[in-house]
Order: structure tokens, then sequence, then C-alpha cells
């Protein structure tokens, strides 16, 4: 299918570890905001999609979709796979790039790489691998429409609950992203002390336009443990 190339970023408040993670403040704004603020950067994507879930508590991220100029779509809470899909088939996206709402470090310049990685090759499903070459919190996942098209008309039970587990599973081209920056230090946010490491990172980076590069350097140097 055609068509555009785009963020779709799954959104939910209702975490168990850390009840309504994506709303708490880092730098003053909402976690979910520097995710999008950090997207916008790329050079790669025509738009921004929150896939946000059905349930009531959602509306604050509807109004957070709109005061940053994103679309939003709302589908189930619990069939993942199914609220992603329809996010792609509203907006006609042809290329999907998937990022979670818990990485407020997302590198927009290695997102871009990995999609350029994707379009240079005929991979069914490209992936910047955060347990083997990146740092936890660095996740990018591409592939196309028609390839999350089977995985929504095939997938069963426990795959629906995650967009690309089945995908991962069936795809006969997969492309591991290149890199030599594995770091055992998680920089995506599930608990309190997560979000402390990552508030601390933005501190110390301030004004700064910052990427893994220099998230892997304020680690080399001891100030982010």
């Amino acid at each position: 299918m055609p068509g555009k190339t785009c963020a779709i970023v799954q959104a939910h408040r209702g975490s168990q570890r850390l009840p309504d993670k994506i709303l708490l403040e880092v730098e003053t704004r909402p976690m979910l905001w520097h995710v999008i603020h950090r997207l916008k950067q790329c050079k790669c994507l025509d738009d921004i999609i929150i896939a946000m879930s059905d349930v009531d508590i959602n509306e604050p991220i509807v109004d957070l979709a709109k005061e940053m100029r994103v679309s939003y779509s709302i589908g189930s809470e619990h069939d993942v796979l199914d609220r992603y899909f329809k996010a792609a088939s509203r907006f006609s996206v042809g290329t999907i790039v998937r990022v979670t709402s818990d990485c407020p470090l997302i590198d927009p310049a290695l997102v871009d790489a990995c999609i350029e990685y994707y379009n240079s090759n005929q991979y069914d499903y490209a992936v910047i691998d955060t347990t083997v070459n990146y740092p936890d919190g660095f996740d990018t996942e591409v592939f196309s429409y028609d390839v999350l098209k089977e995985a929504w008309l095939n997938a069963r039970d426990g795959d629906r609950e995650h967009v690309t587990t089945y995908i991962k599973r069936q795809a006969k081209q997969i492309g591991i992203f290149p890199g030599d920056k594995a770091c055992n230090i998680k920089f995506s946010v599930d608990t309190t002390k997560d979000l402390t490491r990552v508030r601390r990172v933005f501190r110390l980076v301030r004004g700064k336009t910052f990427g893994v590069d220099e998230v892997l350097n304020l680690v080399k140097t001891g100030k982010i443990k």
C-alpha cells in the first residue's frame, strides 16, 4: 500500500508499575511531549500519530496531541495490534515507524537512519535492537502497512497485545540496524528510578541538541549510572 511514512506512538495511561507515567513531568513537560517533540525533528517522517486506547482516562492525551498538532487515533485498550492497524489505515500510512511512549530520549537522527536503512533494503521488518547493540530506550521498528495488515489478519491471542511479536516471528527478511552502542543502563521509563535517570539526562544536557552518543558520553563520564 503506497502512502506516508509515519511514526505511530502507542500511548495509554494505565501503567501498573508507574501509573500515568507518560504524563509525568520531565523539565516541566509531560514525558509524552518529549517523545513527540523529538520525533518532530525527524526528516524522514510525514506525520506522527498517537494511537491511544479507548478508555475514558485518555482525554489528556487527546489534548496534548491537539496542542502539538499531531494526529491521533483511538482504539482498543487490549487489542493493541488492532489499535495500531486502524491508526495506520485511517491515515493512509504506507511505512510504519513504531515508537513507544516511554522512550523520551528517542534519537531523531537514529530514527531517520533506521528508516533509510529499511528503505535501502528489501526488508519486511527493520529494527534498532536494544537487546544487542543499542541502549534500551532508543527502540525503533520499521515495517510496511502490508506487513502490519498480515499480522492484523492472522495474529491470535497474546500476539494481539503487542504490535510486532507476530511480525518478528513470521518476517522472512529482517534487518538489524548495525551499531556498537550497547549499554546496560535502561533509558525507557517503567519505574520511578528510570524516570529519575531520564530527568537527570535532561538536566545535564539542558538547552542542547542531543542523541544516543551524548547520552552514552554521560554514562562513560560517570554522570549517569
